[in-house]
């Protein structure tokens, strides 16, 4: 199994954090977020040494804007679509095999309103953006296919706040809606759980975390590893006692430490405990 560590955490041009991070002897490297830079496909390709995944967004455009797929806007699909294709062209490039997405929202949110923000009083309709989804998801597989890139859909979250606000459940945060959407898809489109998501779904919804791993576990083919109170995402960090150690299976194609800590000591620390975990 490939170990990869997240730049999500760091607020710094990504090719900032591109560098402290092989000046620390950190080489796999799972690219998300970050800052605006020119001609940063380029730059990225000129670190020769790294391995690279691509998680969700990179910023490859000066202004910045909410990757979603399940968008029934023209101009977001078509700045997602771009956007990710432009990803799976560095991965390739790269000679790296993976590139990873959330699964959609139900509204375009601002920058400025993810996470717990509120949520509008309008969505849009679910069968419709499940369908949207669907249909913009395999015009990626069939670019990624071409290049030689897996594709694996990141199971969205349910944040408590914006659940009793505004009863807002995103794309692919439950079992069935799960099952329902990787059964539309392509076979070789996998599931990327990320396992902090699950513990607030799973919480805020009021399902099994076992039932769900154990009902998907044959789409499931990497893992987001990271920490919080059971109410959003908060990225934290996490201990050899976590609740997910038992259900981490060592034969999937790889693992991200995800945490928005901007201590590499610390970081460092989290990947040893995960590479003793599953080399047990």
């Amino acid at each position: 199994m490939q170990l990869y560590i997240s730049t999500g955490g760091f607020n710094l041009p990504l090719t900032q954090i591109i560098k402290k991070f092989i000046f620390n002897n950190i080489n796999n490297i799972e690219i998300s977020g970050g800052r605006y830079e020119k001609n940063l496909f380029n730059k990225i390709l000129n670190f020769n040494k790294i391995k690279i995944s691509i998680h969700n967004y990179i910023p490859f455009y000066k202004k910045p804007f909410v990757f979603n797929l399940a968008s029934n806007k023209k101009k977001i699909l078509n700045k997602s679509l771009a956007m990710a294709k432009k990803s799976i062209d560095l991965v390739s490039l790269n000679k790296s095999k993976f590139y990873t997405f959330h699964a959609g929202f139900l509204f375009d949110p601002k920058v400025n309103m993810l996470g717990d923000k509120p949520a509008p009083n309008k969505f849009f309709n679910r069968n419709y953006a499940i369908k949207n989804f669907v249909k913009n998801v395999k015009l990626l597989n069939n670019y990624a296919n071409k290049k030689e890139v897996n594709l694996l859909i990141e199971n969205n979250i349910v944040s408590k706040k914006q659940y009793l606000l505004h009863n807002y459940v995103p794309l692919m945060c439950d079992i069935d809606e799960t099952k329902k959407i990787m059964n539309l898809l392509p076979k070789n489109i996998k599931i990327l759980l990320d396992l902090a998501h699950l513990k607030v779904s799973s919480n805020v919804l009021g399902f099994s975390k076992s039932e769900y791993i154990s009902k998907l576990d044959r789409y499931i083919d990497a893992y987001h590893l990271s920490d919080n109170n059971g109410l959003s995402d908060q990225n934290k960090i996490f201990d050899k006692k976590c609740w997910f150690w038992e259900f981490i299976k060592n034969d999937k194609k790889f693992c991200t430490v995800e945490v928005y800590n901007q201590n590499i000591k610390k970081l460092k620390q989290l990947l040893k405990l995960v590479e003793s975990k599953i080399n047990k």
